[in-house]
């Protein structure tokens, strides 16, 4: 090729590359060993950064801590022109033994999680909600509820099944400034639950606490016991 020293095609961009300028192209050793260099040069940079931060978009950047600022939109297919933002779980709590009401007759918390101030910034957002355990085997009435802030998003009203597993499960949207909107099912053994939906009306620039609870009608410890609370965020 016409002006490439040593004959090797595109010198004049490894000499770019390598900041030759007018000078003759090094051997192809050279050249490897400068490639392998700039390879180390990189990764040295890499690890120094740790990989702590790439710009994604205007509003999407990778911090330090891993955390996508605004979620990211994605598109939904290959060639479609629908678009989706990411949901996932926010908290998982599990206990194979159970954690049960106490020996009296109140509502006691099971599980608990505090969704974050602000969390639900714009109308859309959403949080979906399963508990699930088992009742004891006994007469005794036991209620189960779901709450959300200091509104109940669900109550199972007193039930004096025995011995059965449950499962409590649904969603809370924002609709407005610190309005939200839920629906919720249940299911005790084999008898279902109507479902039911509810107006809340919590302040939602401030942590929210949500929660599963139990009470015995008959100051009975562990008449209601959850295993578990599962609760996923959506954008």
């Amino acid at each position: 090729m016409s002006g490439s020293p040593s004959g090797v095609p595109g010198s004049g961009l490894l000499q770019q590359l390598f900041g030759l300028g007018g000078q003759t192209l090094p051997g192809v050793a050279e050249i490897n060993t400068n490639l392998i260099n700039v390879t180390k040069m990189l990764g040295q940079i890499y690890s120094q950064l740790g990989g702590s931060y790439i710009s994604l978009a205007a509003n999407n950047v990778f911090t330090g801590t891993n955390t996508f600022k605004l979620p990211p939109v994605i598109e939904a297919g290959a060639v479609g022109t629908g678009t989706l933002l990411p949901m996932g779980n926010i908290s998982t709590q599990l206990s194979a033994t159970g954690i049960g009401n106490g020996a009296d007759s109140s509502e006691d918390t099971l599980f608990t999680f505090s969704l974050p101030a602000s969390s639900f910034d714009i109308a859309g957002r959403g949080l979906a909600f399963l508990a699930f355990g088992k009742l004891a085997a006994n007469s005794d009435t036991k209620t189960t509820r779901a709450r959300f802030g200091s509104s109940i998003a669900y109550t199972s009203g007193g039930l004096t099944l025995s011995g059965v597993s449950w499962f409590l499960r649904g969603s809370i949207w924002k609709t407005g400034a610190s309005t939200q909107q839920s629906l919720f099912e249940g299911q005790f053994g084999t008898t279902i639950l109507a479902p039911q939906t509810e107006a809340g009306s919590e302040t939602d620039t401030g942590a929210i606490t949500v929660k599963v609870t139990g009470q015995s009608g008959s100051s009975q410890a562990n008449d209601v016991v959850a295993n578990g609370l599962i609760l996923t965020f959506m954008n």
